[in-house]
């Protein structure tokens, strides 16, 4: 009798144990396994497998705990603190707004872009239709096309940021000139953003009286003083150092800007591949592919211009499109020179190309707002 009972003791004693080694194995083979990469970032949505059995992820399980909880209980509405409703500036707040800096009078202007990225382009134009000579009998064209990168928006108060300019560059060399079609141009810098160490942007609804004197007066050159409100309608662009100011406007909404806003949305997902895991070899072909989707909505949109702009102006849109082409594949040249061969020389070159041509279609837009 004492040995039966010695041999079940043993028995129980020997299953304990492997219930116990059984479940440890469990639970070191779960810590142990390697986490995969969700398959979406991997296959495209056509050829992803059909799950035959239904999966409860974790944050399911959460969102059912939650509702279940939003069903027995009545909800009570919080208010949103005061940081809440507070909005941050960004560059997307200017995206759709064009800066002038004008003195209200005469033929000269400074036209300037901002985009949600930072990145700037912009013109200054002046004619003097009295400096003519025989060569140019229809007079003198100064002229400047440029475009650049901001950094990024610093706020100082509730209705003020101020900002840098990280990167300029001129289409042509200031005081270089040349004769073309009876105008003489005169290539100049881009007068406003020329001498900038600190640039100031101020929202609409900051109080007039706390603006410097110098950005109104320049703001506010072509209207009467009295006419000025006591808040700022627009945004308004300061640069500090020759204390220079631009005044602004809403752009109206037009067909080719949900046309360009379709085209960034698609290289916005060629960009998010290219943050995947992928060989040199994959990513070369979607920075090309990248490249492609804009060179091709520049071509399209150059066809249409030569259907709706003056014959005149679209001599002048010529002369600067093929300065255009020649800047983007020098760029392109001296990314070739800087890299200097390799397999991510063709990744390099068509992010250079890329980033020229996305900027030559934004500059181009505006013909086709008309």
């Amino acid at each position: 009798m004492r040995k039966k009972k010695i041999v079940i003791y043993l028995a129980i004693v020997s299953v304990a144990v492997n219930c116990f080694i059984g479940c440890s194995k469990n639970n070191v083979q779960h810590l142990e396994e390697p986490q995969s990469k969700p398959v979406e970032s991997v296959l495209p949505s056509d050829s992803k497998p059909e799950s035959k059995l239904p999966q409860t992820t974790e944050s399911q399980e959460v969102t059912d705990v939650i509702q279940e909880t939003a069903d027995t209980k009545p909800s009570e509405e919080v208010p949103p603190s005061k940081e809440a409703e507070a909005k941050e500036f960004s560059y997307k707040d200017v995206a759709n707004w064009q800066f002038v800096f004008s003195s209200g009078s005469g033929a000269w202007s400074t036209e300037l872009e901002i985009r949600e990225d930072g990145s700037f382009s912009g013109v200054y134009y002046d004619a003097d239709m009295g400096d003519m000579g025989e060569k140019y009998p229809n007079g003198t064209y100064y002229y400047s096309r440029f475009r650049g990168y901001l950094e990024e928006p610093v706020k100082v108060n509730e209705y003020t940021y101020s900002t840098k300019i990280k990167e300029i560059q001129l289409q042509d060399k200031p005081g270089t000139e040349e004769i073309e079609n009876g105008t003489k141009y005169v290539y100049s810098e881009a007068y406003g953003m020329n001498d900038a160490k600190k640039l100031y942007i101020y929202l609409p609804g900051v109080p007039i009286k706390d603006l410097p004197e110098e950005f109104i007066q320049w703001a506010y050159s072509s209207v009467d003083k009295d006419a000025i409100g006591e808040k700022l309608p627009f945004f308004g662009l300061y640069n500090e150092e020759p204390q220079l100011g631009f005044s602004s406007y809403e752009l109206r909404h037009y067909p080719i800007d949900d046309e360009i806003n379709t085209i960034l949305q698609k290289a916005k997902k060629l960009e998010q591949k290219l943050d995947g895991n992928l060989s040199q070899n994959e990513m070369n072909l979607i920075s090309y592919e990248l490249y492609e989707l804009w060179d091709n909505e520049l071509n399209s949109m150059w066809k249409r211009m030569k259907e709706i702009v003056d014959p005149d102006e679209m001599k002048m849109v010529l002369k600067e499109q093929r300065k255009w082409i020649k800047e983007k594949e020098q760029k392109v040249k001296e990314a070739e020179e800087e890299i200097g061969g390799g397999s991510l020389l063709p990744f390099v070159k068509n992010q250079r190309a890329t980033e020229y041509t996305r900027i030559r279609v934004y500059e181009l837009a505006k013909y086709l707002r008309r």
